[in-house]
């Protein structure tokens, strides 16, 4: 019995499953917050060195916007990309929006918003979100 009090004592209080680029993404998140962009991009970029989806998505949206940088598009979307792939949701559903849209400079694709809407759907858990996002497929062109 005390082994298994000390095993969920280290489970519950412990950071085991954290992602190792959590505080840089949190540092980053800070600075973005008091919109010191620089400094939060450099926060964002060692964070997405370490493939933290979250990061990934934040730095991308901040070179589509141009925010603590030189704005660029295309590294924008390719970063977005990286945290989409990483099965990041909010990252999909960005993806889906600016290929439906034809955001930043992109032109309209509707066979990538369907497969990014369609990947988000999956990995949804939100059954709002879900309905949200299963009307949105259902409005898209074939």
């Amino acid at each position: 019995m005390p082994i298994f009090i000390l095993i969920a004592t280290l489970f519950l209080n412990s950071n085991i499953f954290a992602h190792p680029g959590d505080l840089f993404y949190k540092k980053g998140f800070s600075y973005q917050k008091k919109k010191q962009y620089s400094k939060a991009i450099s926060f964002y970029r060692s964070a997405a060195k370490l493939k933290h989806p979250q990061a990934l998505s934040s730095l991308g949206r901040m070179y589509l916007l141009g925010l603590g940088t030189e704005m660029d598009h295309k590294l924008g979307i390719d970063t977005i990309t990286l945290a989409a792939n990483l099965n990041y949701l909010p990252a999909q559903l960005s993806l889906a929006q600016i290929c439906r849209d034809g955001l930043f400079e992109q032109a309209i694709d509707l066979h990538c918003a369907r497969r990014w809407y369609q990947s988000a759907f999956l990995l949804s858990a939100d059954p709002d979100e879900k309905k949200a996002i299963q009307y949105i497929l259902e409005n898209i062109p074939r």
